[in-house]
């Protein structure tokens, strides 16, 4: 009988002993990722690549770029690239030794390109093809003559960039491109390269 009764005391407490204490999960969050898009603007130099393009067409120049960048579109590691460029002012012309004609120029240039990433933690490089339509416009104001000239092409090509992330939401970035164009200047037309570089900041959205 007491025998009986001990075990019926022990009972409850080797149960307890037994008893396993509930697993305690800790509650994990996502990390944070980077946004894929970011919005530029570059300042920087455009120029024909031959002498004879910058001495008879247009000299190498100062320009300015705005540059969407929408990263793993339309497939994963490839990028769209949409830029608009342009540059203005007032230039001369050497058409012969110790002659040059003053004129004033505009050029603008819409592109887009479909380059491919290389994405570390800060830095980010990018390489692709390129196409863009070339607007090129001249006027000059001489006694001799006084008028414009403009010309309307597509220009394909390739560009690359360097991007540093300097935090969640600003960058640096630097660009160039190299584009190939067939333009038509004073009932002459040729073929002639076109290349840019440009650097400035950027903000990730």
């Amino acid at each position: 009988m007491l025998i009986g009764t001990l075990a019926a005391c022990t009972t409850p407490t080797l149960q307890a002993k037994g008893d396993t204490a509930p697993l305690e999960f800790e509650e994990t969050r996502p990390s944070v990722e980077r946004p894929q898009h970011a919005l530029a603007l570059l300042g920087g130099v455009v120029s024909f690549t031959d002498g004879k393009s910058r001495s008879e067409l247009v000299p190498a120049k100062p320009a300015v770029a705005l540059v969407l960048r929408l990263e793993d579109q339309p497939l994963t590691n490839l990028g769209l690239l949409m830029d608009i460029s342009g540059s203005w002012g007032q230039s001369r012309l050497e058409l012969v030794p110790g002659s040059h004609v003053p004129f004033g120029y505009t050029q603008l240039s819409l592109g887009l390109g479909l380059p491919y990433l290389w994405r570390w933690e800060r830095l980010s490089l990018y390489a692709g093809p390129r196409v863009a339509a070339l607007y090129l416009r001249r006027s000059f104001q001489m006694e001799a003559f006084s008028g414009a000239q403009q010309y309307l092409t597509a220009s394909p090509g390739v560009v690359g960039g360097m991007v540093l992330s300097l935090g969640e939401r600003l960058e640096v970035l630097a660009q160039a491109q190299l584009m190939f164009t067939y333009v038509v200047m004073d009932g002459q037309g040729q073929t002639v390269g076109l290349t840019g570089g440009w650097a400035g900041m950027g903000y990730h959205f």
